[in-house]
């Protein structure tokens, strides 16, 4: 590089370098594309992860340089997308939550909220304009956010929670035409017996007619059926020669769970402990007795 001198005894800079603008700024203790380099290294890999790497390409530094390099690095210019995806996620789980926004036709994450209120929300969509559809959770504060800051913008369920009320709804209309699916089985399982169903259809008119079931108990047979089919799938399997690790992947069971179908003489009814076990329970005849007498 070279310097000049400055001949006038009043300038208080004496000595003047050639500067290489094109290669490394002014007082720079690295190249620009080495700094690029480690930019994108400690994006990448962090501090530790980073150090080790970098001293592998030959450019020794140190975690703390690389964190420093971040910290001082420009955030990237946000731009609003067309569509956006709102999300949230644990700062710490159980406690802190934060919302990720994210441009579903880029694929990128475009920016994250330091939590997931509504507020905070619209005014992200108020200072970015310009978003047309937004894919968002089932959350009521994502809903108030988005009407708020982007009014325009047409909002829709994202593709898990689509599943999940599909799923909702197909259980509750299983659940309430349990009886009649029941039914439908039994005639089936009549007519390929050779018996007609018509006996059994007049037995039960002179029985008279039976009180349908509540909801309630529609949703316990249902929970029923399902526990018994699932019973009697790990004993075929198991008779079939399957292993049990293989059976609770195939039925979508736990091991322990498979384990205590194969090893029961048969299907075991779900017996639930009394919820409401009082200490007066022992006392009780005698209390209803003496309350009887005055």
């Amino acid at each position: 590089m070279r310097r000049f001198w400055c001949e006038n005894t009043a300038c208080k800079r004496v000595i003047f370098t050639e500067r290489l603008s094109a290669c490394a700024p002014s007082h720079a203790r690295r190249t620009e594309k080495q700094a690029t380099i480690l930019y994108e290294v400690a994006f990448a890999l962090g501090g530790k992860a980073g150090e080790r790497i970098a001293n592998l390409l030959g450019m020794e530094t140190s975690h703390d340089t690389l964190l420093r390099l971040m910290q001082r690095s420009e955030p990237p210019v946000v731009t609003a997308p067309r569509m956006l995806g709102l999300d949230d996620f644990a700062w710490k789980k159980g406690y802190r939550w934060g919302t990720l926004l994210i441009d579903l036709e880029a694929h990128k994450v475009v920016d994250v909220l330091p939590d997931r209120e509504a507020e905070t929300v619209a005014t992200w969509l108020m200072a970015h304009p310009g978003v047309e559809m937004i894919s968002r959770d089932r959350a009521g504060a994502y809903a108030d956010g988005a009407r708020k800051g982007a009014p325009q913008a047409r909002q829709i369920a994202d593709r898990f929670h689509l599943l999940v009320n599909l799923h909702s709804a197909m259980v509750r209309l299983f659940e309430h035409k349990h009886e009649a699916l029941k039914r439908i089985v039994e005639q089936e399982q009549a007519v390929n017996m050779g018996t007609s169903t018509t006996d059994t259809q007049n037995s039960d008119e002179g029985k008279g007619e039976a009180k349908p079931p509540t909801p309630p108990q529609v949703q316990k047979l249902a929970r029923r059926a399902r526990r018994k089919n699932r019973y009697e799938e790990v004993i075929k399997l198991h008779e079939q020669g399957m292993s049990q690790a293989a059976i609770a992947t195939l039925v979508g069971l736990n091991r322990n769970t498979v384990h205590s179908y194969i090893h029961a003489p048969e299907f075991r009814e779900q017996v639930r402990p009394n919820r409401h076990k009082s200490k007066l329970d022992p006392y009780k005849e005698y209390l209803h007795q003496r309350l009887a007498e005055g």
